[in-house]
This record gives C-alpha cells, sequence and structure tokens, in this order.
C-alpha cells in the first residue's frame, strides 16, 4: 500500500539490498512508461503492482516478483481517463494508491485482493487479475448529492472495512467483498479569524493513517466559496476521526462526526493546527507501548522571516489531540515537503526529505519533547554515489524514501531518487541509490549504490525526472534457493525498472 504500510512509516520489515547485480527496464508496448507523480510501486509477498497514466494502456499492471514477468493488467477500460493527456504533469488516469490486503469473506474465508481508485471508479480484483467488483464514483457521489472527490488513498481498517478519505472533504467506508457503501461522512467545519466565523471544509490531499478503527488525516482548511478567507490564513490541522461511532445506532459501520469549534472554545480536541495554506507530504505514525499515538507531519508557517517549513510531531493521547514538538527545517528555504517522513520505529530515527537533502531527528518518538534530539541536515550530494556526484554542478532529493535496517551493522539502509544537473548542462537526470543512516552518531551516512532511471537503446544515461514515486522493496529467492531483496519503481515518463 502506499508509504508501505497502515502507518505511513514507509518501512520494509527485510533485509537491506546493499548492492545491485541486475538491472531490468520493463521493455513492453503493453506497459506505459508514465507514472507521472503518483505514488506508483506496491508489492505484496509474490506480486508487485504499478499503477500508470496513459488512457492508452492499463492503468495497473502486475509483475511476478520471481522472474520480473508481467503477471496481469488490468482492462483498459477500467480507471477510465479523468484527466485531458495535456495536463501538468501528463496526469491522465490519476490512479489513487493501491491497497493489497487480505480480505475475510462472510463464509469465513480469506482471499487476497488488488483494489485502487481514480475519480471515476473504484475497482477490486483478485490476485490473479479477475475482477470482483467495480464502482463507479458516481454512485457514491449521488448518495450525497455533492461531488465526493477522487480517494487519495485506500485502507482498511481493524474490520477490514476499505475506508478513504477524498479531495472533496468525504469519508467514504466500503464493504471489500461487495463495494457496497458502508457510510460516508463530510468534513464540514468552521474556523474563527479575529472571531469572525468562515464555514467550510476540510480537505484531504494526503495518504492516511489508520491505527485499529482510528482514521488520521493531515487536511487543509477550504472556505465555502461565499466566504473570502485569504490561502495564507487558511489552517492546515492534523485530524483524527473515529470510523466507528460508540454507542451510536449502526456504531458498527458509523463514522463518528467531528468536533465542531465555536467562537470560544478555539480548536476542537480531535485536531492540531500545525500550519497554514498548505501541508507537506503524508503523515507517518508511531504506536508507543501505551497506545497513544504520534503522527509527523509537515506544513508551512509564515513569521517575520517569511515562509518557513515545519516538521510536527502531534500526539493522541486517550482521544485527545495535542503538539508534542516542531522544528523549522531552514535548509528548505520555505519549499514544501514533497514526501511523507520515513520512520524507523525501533530506534525512534525520523527522516524527513526535501530538494537539498535530508533532516535525521533522533529519538523522534519520546513522549517528552525537551528529550528530542536537534536533527542532523545530510545534503543529497553526500550520499549520492561519487561517480553521480563528481560529474554534478547540483544533486537533489526530495520523492518518498523506502527505508530497511541492517541489524549486523546496526544502520538504517535508505533508498530513494536523486536528481543530478550535470557540469555545463540544463536538463535533470534521475537515477535511484541507496544510502546508510548509522544508529552510531560516530559514523558518517555513506552512499551504497546508484542507478539511473532512463536509459537508451544502447545502455547511455538519458536525461528525466525518475521518480516522485516511493521505490517498493520486496523479496525473492535467488538460484540458490536463498531469499534476496529487490526494489521496484516506475517513474515520471520514462519507464519501469527491477534492481536486484
Amino acid at each position: 500500500m502506499a508509504h508501505c504500510n497502515l502507518l505511513n512509516n514507509s518501512f520494509h520489515a527485510i533485509p537491506p539490498l546493499r548492492s545491485i547485480t541486475r538491472a531490468h527496464r520493463v521493455d513492453s508496448p503493453v506497459i506505459s512508461p508514465k507514472a507521472a507523480v503518483n505514488l506508483g510501486a506496491y508489492t505484496g509477498e509474490k506480486l508487485a503492482v504499478c499503477a500508470y497514466e496513459s488512457a492508452e494502456h492499463p492503468a495497473l499492471v502486475a509483475y511476478d516478483l520471481q522472474d520480473d514477468s508481467v503477471a496481469w493488467t488490468s482492462p483498459c477500460e477500467d480507471l477510465p481517463q479523468a484527466f485531458a493527456a495535456q495536463s501538468h504533469w501528463h496526469m491522465e488516469r490519476v490512479v489513487s494508491g493501491v491497497l493489497m490486503a487480505t480480505i475475510t469473506s462472510p463464509d469465513g474465508h480469506t482471499k487476497r485482493h488488488v483494489f485502487a481508485a481514480n475519480p471515476k471508479e473504484i475497482v477490486a480484483y483478485n490476485f490473479d487479475g479477475s475482477p470482483v467488483w467495480k464502482r463507479p464514483v458516481a454512485d457514491v457521489a449521488s448518495t450525497s448529492g455533492d461531488p465526493v472527490g477522487s480517494p487519495r488513498d485506500l485502507r482498511f481498517t481493524a474490520q477490514n472495512e476499505i475506508v478513504g478519505a477524498t479531495r472533496g472533504g468525504w469519508i467514504i467506508k466500503l464493504n471489500p467483498v461487495s463495494g457496497s457503501l458502508l457510510d460516508m461522512y463530510r468534513m464540514e467545519s468552521s474556523v474563527f479569524i479575529s472571531g469572525r466565523s468562515f464555514p467550510g471544509t476540510l480537505r484531504n490531499v494526503r495518504s492516511s493513517v489508520v491505527v485499529e478503527n482510528r482514521l488520521y488525516l493531515v487536511v487543509e482548511f477550504d472556505p465555502d466559496p461565499e466566504f473570502h478567507l485569504h490561502r495564507f490564513l487558511r489552517p492546515v490541522y492534523v485530524l483524527r476521526i473515529d470510523l466507528h461511532a460508540p454507542g451510536a445506532r449502526g456504531a458498527q459501520t458509523s463514522i463518528k462526526p467531528i468536533d465542531q469549534a465555536t467562537r470560544s472554545s478555539g480548536v476542537p480536541s480531535d485536531r492540531v493546527q500545525i500550519g497554514v495554506n498548505q501541508s507537506g507530504g503524508s503523515p507517518a505514525a508511531y504506536v508507543r507501548d501505551d497506545d497513544s499515538v504520534v503522527i509527523f507531519a509537515g506544513s508551512m508557517i509564515f513569521d517575520r522571516r517569511g515562509r518557513q517549513t515545519l516538521i510536527t510531531a502531534v500526539e493522541d493521547r486517550n482521544g485527545v489531540m495535542s503538539p508534542c514538538w516542531h522544528y523549522i527545517l531552514e535548509h528548505y528555504l520555505g519549499e514544501p515537503l514533497l514526501s511523507a517522513p520515513a520512520l524507523h520505529n525501533e530506534s525512534g530515527t525520523l527522516i524527513v526529505t526535501g530538494r537539498p537533502g535530508f533532516y535525521v531527528f533522533r529519538n523522534a518518538t519520546t513522549a517528552n519533547p525537551r528529550t528530542a534530539e536537534a536533527p542532523t541536515f545530510i545534503p543529497a550530494a553526500q550520499v549520492v554515489a561519487d561517480e553521480v556526484r563528481s560529474h554534478a554542478d547540483l544533486v537533489e532529493a526530495g520523492a518518498p524514501l523506502a527505508l530497511t535496517f541492517d541489524t549486523e551493522r546496526h544502520e538504517i539502509v535508505v533508498v530513494t531518487n536523486f536528481r543530478a544537473t550535470p557540469t555545463s548542462r540544463t536538463e535533470k537526470f534521475g537515477f535511484l541509490g541507496a544510502f546508510t543512516v548509522p544508529l552510531n552518531d560516530t559514523a558518517a551516512p555513506a552512499p551504497l549504490w546508484c542507478q539511473p532511471l532512463a536509459v537508451g537503446p544502447d545502455g547511455e544515461i538519458l536525461p528525466g525526472f525518475g521518480t516522485y514515486g516511493q521505490p517498493a522493496l520486496f523479496q525473492y529467492r535467488n538460484s540458490g534457493n536463498s531469499k534476496e531483496t529487490g526494489v521496484i519503481v516506475n517513474t515520471v515518463q520514462t519507464g519501469t525498472f527491477i534492481f536486484k
């Protein structure tokens, strides 16, 4: 699923990929080279599923992780085109985060399914690609009378319900077996600025976090059309929603309404304001031993120096949301975060990525904000391979991270996209690279490997953005039947790559 798991922490519980022995670009006229800026690749035990944007090719392609072959493709008519081909970043189908999940049917049998959505449809397939159900988003919209919008991603609750939060401000819950609507709720709310009430809607534009039956979102306030509120005054919140309303009739499917602000009460206890104007990347979460939850999220603030980029930790303890700590990311010069922070749970190490490089926060999950350590900043050029750095005037990061942990060396291994601008050139070249973040403070981060994400017919490296999606790691068996780690990534417009 998006960002690897329900907590969005981008951590893969498999051994790291420390070197590359085989690089394979998928070459098939059936498969689109364009993933645009969607998250893109998702892996299970035996299959990887990638999402693509071209309306002339299948929206979903499943790959066999053992031999890299195409296992199945979705019908071209599924998840139909939502935008014109000339739209920004070549977004056409706009496929939301793919969910691969094991679902228990009413007769007690379990079955693996693949779910996906876009602004036109929500679909479900068996793991062999055969259809299970397909539901037009318009069917859901007709229930409300208002546009619902596309789910940013799909998740599942402790009761195996499918849940999605949409750009239109709706929470929808679906029966995973039939696709029927279980409940829906619009996040309507008001904010008070200088004593004046502004009614509007809390809109979701990021991936969500699910803990049991609690949904955590980073939402942006959008005032109703007749109420003008400058975008620099529009709050951004971390919001908690209970997906099962306790004590309510039909509580097994009812979504609990969010709290409403009043002129005197201030911000309700189910949310924390973390900034204004624009959120930054999807949130990541950590569940403590006492069941309290910490949400890490990026945003923007404005102070006397101008626009600032901020990372905030928000705590949910006994249903009350409160700020834990925050930090201004000065190296990002006010640019919004484009990607979710990544977290290594065991060590409490949080890694935040932006174009200039990476912030590493030690002890980020602490319950005591006074014990949170100041972060270390790692320039992107420091952890890209020498053969790229030595020929580039500028090296940038900014795509989602995939984390693993090397137990023998006691270090985190990060896989992500780099963009390099060579000396005397203006084009950017995309590379997938890996580097280490040792838990020992005395050891320095170091590059491991780097592979181009745009290649010509003779193997020459070509310009390209690489990926804005998350590399998806997986395990397969080598010729000796031992398990090894690989990674699959699809790019903005230069194809899909598998590295082993």
